[in-house]
């Protein structure tokens, strides 16, 4: 697991540590205070490839860039709210510390040298920019040096460093491959391993009677049979939140000893399911030893929560994120979450 983590020049952050994180850690905090941006922190740093800032745009909703400018202000542009303050002078730093697998930093900085576009012609060279440099630290030291610039290759990765087990969902992010799922479901069915996500997913919708992969358009997906109809039919058209939960529960059985991070959880999921969603993901995340950290805005989605808090408090840890004058992040641990959840206490 991830023990501590440290930012620096992220985003909204200037200078952040956390200490003692737990198996389950829900970050609360007024829309716009930092809550997707600690999540991101966290892949980021677990991931080992440029790619991922591409990523985080789409989720975002800023779009997929995949023809980028060859203009150094509007390449720039496109990367400077990963800086604080814009400041691109001074470089992002992302620190995790845990367990050996769990362990690794990334850099982001512009480098010094500028490439330049010479065209074609004999003409006077048009355009130049910065590559933007991401550069992993494992727990051995090893580095791996990723660059995004512009020309045939916009995306270099020098030497692959083996990234840290993460998934990241949001609401953009959990449809967007279909046949991803259908993969990690083939690849537990194989094995004889997927039923304990079947019995999942039929106990919060037991209209579900089975569960397979199966063609739809010429790709596959997970489709379900349903009491009182005479086919299987995908799952996505059964419910947003059977998609969700399906998907994370998936992820959590694959991903042995990985990190999950979840951005407003409660989304797609009708209230009265919530206390069986939160049981199953810590059921899942302690059998497959992962580690989860999901932001919420509900507080009806918090309350759902009491039981399974109060069962297993020492895996419960609260992250209370605000802004006094800057970014500031409080830890609570699952004793005092639970208290504070049986009386209904207000801790957003």
């Amino acid at each position: 697991m991830i023990e501590s983590l440290q930012i620096e020049r992220f985003r909204c952050f200037e200078r952040m540590r956390l200490e003692s994180l737990a198996r389950v850690n829900v970050i609360v905090g007024d829309s716009g205070s930092g809550k997707t941006a600690l999540l991101e922190a966290i892949y980021l740093a677990a991931s080992a490839n440029p790619q991922v800032l591409f990523s985080l745009r789409r989720w975002r909703g800023a779009g997929a860039q995949t023809g980028l400018s060859q203009n150094r202000e509007a390449f720039e542009g496109l990367w400077a709210d990963l800086f604080y303050n814009f400041d691109s002078d001074k470089p992002v730093s992302i620190t995790l510390r845990g367990s050996p697998d769990n362990t690794r930093s990334v850099r982001v900085f512009y480098k010094d040298e500028e490439v330049v576009s010479l065209p074609l012609g004999g003409e006077e060279p048009t355009t130049s920019v910065r590559p933007l440099v991401l550069e992993w630290t494992d727990e051995k030291g090893e580095v791996a040096i990723g660059e995004i610039g512009f020309g045939e290759r916009p995306v270099l990765m020098r030497r692959m460093s083996k990234p840290v087990l993460a998934a990241y969902y949001n609401s953009f992010s959990i449809l967007d491959e279909p046949g991803e799922p259908a993969e990690l479901f083939s690849n537990l069915s194989r094995r004889e391993r997927a039923q304990p996500v079947v019995d999942a997913i039929r106990e919060i919708y037991p209209q579900v009677n089975s569960v397979s992969v199966e063609i739809f358009g010429g790709k596959p997906a997970l489709a379900v049979s349903v009491k009182g109809l005479p086919g299987k039919l995908p799952l996505a058209l059964v419910s947003s939140g059977a998609t969700k939960l399906t998907n994370v529960l998936l992820t959590m059985a694959n991903l042995r000893g990985g990190v999950i991070l979840l951005d407003e959880i409660e989304n797609g999921f009708y209230y009265k399911t919530l206390p069986q969603v939160w049981q199953l993901m810590h059921t899942f995340a302690s059998r497959f030893s992962i580690q989860i950290f999901a932001s919420t805005h509900s507080m009806e989605c918090l309350s759902a929560a009491t039981a399974t808090v109060e069962h297993a408090p020492k895996d419960f840890g609260l992250l209370r994120i605000s802004k006094n004058g800057g970014v500031e992040i409080e830890r609570f641990p699952g004793e005092k979450l639970g208290s504070a959840l049986e009386s209904g206490f207000e801790i957003r």
